[in-house]
């Protein structure tokens, strides 16, 4: 992703040289997506106030433009302290933190039959406990739930603590939680799809070989089921391997998340997506990874760069498409406010002040 972005970066800035096309462009390195969300962070510190249009290029299994709406996400560890005691000799003397715990995550599988179907809430067990016949005075779980809008995340995380508290109320241990940040739901803005959908379908793609089908082919065949759902999805050659062509723009929500949710929420933007690795093959899967350093992986840099730059060329040449595009960011944000999703624990530096017109620090 990162060095499709610097092709991207660096084949506009030649062409502006030679073109000489005034305007500045920026390409941001954003940490801890996965984690805590870095483009938050960045965010915190007033990295994008001056962008006009974010542009996201993303490895996929298509090529294609997006007015998706992707959840936003948050994460957050809940930690349970009791009282350690010999399980077979003094088990009243007890308090079991793991107790307290496996209760929370009963009542939060319940609380999901009574929530908004966009909701997602997943967890897993980070400490347990050392040893059976040992009480664990102390367990936590990490839980990560996402949702489409920033209110109905703010009311599962709520809950969840009302979940949490009750857990440590029937085994008498104490809970906190400690939140690790997250991300803002994604607005993909239609103004700006549309041109990178029309660039993509303006640049030439890097062809795919014989050798890079045949390679991809032997991985689809460890997930048939999942290649043939893709196959049809896409509407392909029974035989497709790897993506060819454009997919229609696509319109329906997307339940991943993406810290270009948090830029999304400043100015106009779109995530889109790349044909990158086999069509068959899961997100974060060892597929996807096996693909990375072949020739297919290249290509589609190579793809992702030029889909990247064209479509910025056209915003840096019409005044025009950033005006519109900023008219439907401000009528998607209506009613909206932005505040960063700061981990507890990340210590951020106060944002500089603005300088006076004499030099000195306004108050």
């Amino acid at each position: 992703m990162c060095s499709a972005n610097i092709g991207a970066l660096l084949g506009l800035r030649d062409e502006m040289k030679a073109a000489n096309i005034p305007g500045t462009v920026v390409f941001y390195a954003c940490p801890a997506e996965e984690t805590i969300g870095g483009k938050g962070a960045m965010a915190s510190q007033g990295a994008f106030d001056d962008l006009d249009i974010a542009l996201c290029w993303h490895p996929g299994k298509y090529n294609r433009s997006s007015y998706s709406l992707l959840t936003g996400s948050n994460s957050q560890v809940f930690k349970f302290h009791g009282v350690s005691a010999h399980a077979a000799c003094d088990p009243q003397l007890g308090r079991s933190a793991l107790d307290a715990v496996e209760l929370m995550d009963v009542g939060a599988n319940y609380l999901r039959e009574h929530v908004p179907m966009d909701v997602r809430i997943h967890y897993c067990i980070t400490n347990g406990g050392s040893a059976p016949n040992v009480v664990p005075d102390f367990a936590s779980v990490k839980y990560t739930f996402r949702a489409m809008s920033i209110n109905t995340m703010m009311d599962i995380e709520k809950r969840l603590h009302n979940v949490a508290k009750g857990a440590a109320l029937m085994t008498d241990t104490r809970v906190e939680a400690e939140r690790m940040g997250g991300c803002y739901p994604v607005i993909n803005n239609h103004v700006v799809a549309d041109v990178v959908d029309s660039c993509m379908r303006e640049i030439e793609m890097e062809p795919w070989s014989e050798e890079d089908i045949e390679y991809a082919r032997s991985l689809n065949e460890t997930v048939k089921d999942q290649w043939a759902a893709c196959v049809a999805l896409s509407e392909s050659e029974p035989d497709t391997q790897l993506h060819v062509g454009v997919m229609p723009v696509d319109q329906e929500n997307d339940y991943g998340s993406s810290d270009t949710g948090d830029v999304s929420h400043i100015c106009p933007s779109c995530f889109y997506k790349g044909a990158c690795f086999p069509i068959g093959a899961s997100y974060h899967s060892w597929q996807v990874a096996a693909v990375t350093g072949m020739d297919i992986g290249f290509k589609s840099m190579i793809n992702g760069a030029r889909m990247t730059a064209l479509t910025a060329l056209k915003f840096l040449t019409d005044p025009e498409l950033v005006r519109a595009a900023k008219e439907e960011f401000a009528r998607s944000m209506a009613g909206k406010t932005y505040e960063t999703m700061k981990p507890d624990k990340m210590w951020f530096p106060p944002r500089p002040d603005k300088q006076s017109g004499d030099g000195k620090d306004e108050a």
